[in-house]
C-alpha cells in the first residue's frame, strides 16, 4: 500500500530483520519504503526524504558515499552493530558536514519510529566527547547484541544473566572486553563473568 503524503524513505540493507520490522512499522505509519537497486537514478527521481542504510556491508557504505557526494545534506539513519564510522567519517565530521544519526543492531522499533518521525530534532547519542570515555552511558544500547550480558548502572557492572559457561557466553564476554579496551574504558572482572566498570 503506498500513500499519497508518505515519507519515502530508501532502504540499503539486505538485513531480513530490517526488513521485517519496516514493513511491521509500514502498516502503522506512512511510510513509502522502498527497496534499494543502488542506481542513483533510483534514489533522485524518488525524492527521498531518509535513507536507510546498514553499514556492515561493504557494498552499502560505497553506494552511501555516491549519495553523500550527491548530496552532502541528504538525511541518512545509519544502522550497524558497531560504533565505528561510516566511510572513516568521525562523529564530528558527521555533526559539522553531513546530516547523518546512527541506531545500534538490534532494532527496537521505538526508537527507530521516533528517529523517523524526529530525525531533525533528534540528537545522536553516539557521539563521543572524552575519547570515547562516554559509551558507559549508551551501555544498555551496546549490550542489546548480547544476550547474556546486561549493564547495571547504580553499581557499573556489566553482569552476566546466566551463571551456565559456553562458548557463546565466552565470545561475548570477550567481544565486550574488546569493545571496553578499544574506547578506553576501565574495567576489572569479578567472579570471573561479571565486569566492574572504573569510575572515573
Amino acid at each position: 500500500m503506498w500513500y499519497n503524503s508518505a515519507m519515502n524513505l530508501l532502504l540499503i540493507d539486505t538485513d531480513e530483520l530490517t526488513v521485517s520490522y519496516l514493513e511491521h512499522i509500514k502498516k502503522a505509519k506512512a511510510y513509502n519504503i522502498i527497496a534499494t537497486d543502488y542506481t542513483l537514478e533510483q534514489y533522485q527521481k524518488n525524492a527521498i526524504d531518509i535513507v536507510i542504510v546498514d553499514s556492515s556491508i561493504e557494498k552499502n557504505r560505497l553506494f552511501c558515499e555516491k549519495i553523500v557526494e550527491l548530496n552532502p545534506k541528504q538525511k541518512i539513519l545509519i544502522i550497524s552493530d558497531l560504533l565505528c564510522p561510516l566511510n572513516n567519517v568521525v562523529c564530528e565530521e558527521c555533526v559539522g558536514l553531513y546530516n547523518k544519526k546512527r541506531l545500534l543492531k538490534p532494532i527496537e522499533v521505538k526508537e527507530f519510529v521516533e528517529i523517523i518521525d524526529n530525525f531533525d530534532n533528534y540528537t545522536c547519542k553516539y557521539i563521543p566527547t572524552n575519547n570515547f570515555r562516554d559509551i558507559v552511558p549508551i551501555l544498555d544500547d551496546i549490550l542489546r547484541q548480547f544476550p547474556n550480558y546486561k549493564y547495571d548502572h547504580e553499581s557499573l557492572t556489566i553482569y552476566s544473566t546466566s551463571k551456565k559457561q559456553n562458548h557463546q557466553k565466552l565470545k561475548e564476554e570477550l567481544e565486550i572486553i574488546e569493545i571496553l579496551n578499544s574506547h578506553n574504558v576501565g574495567y576489572t572482572i569479578v567472579d570471573d563473568i561479571n565486569i566492574k566498570i572504573k569510575a572515573e
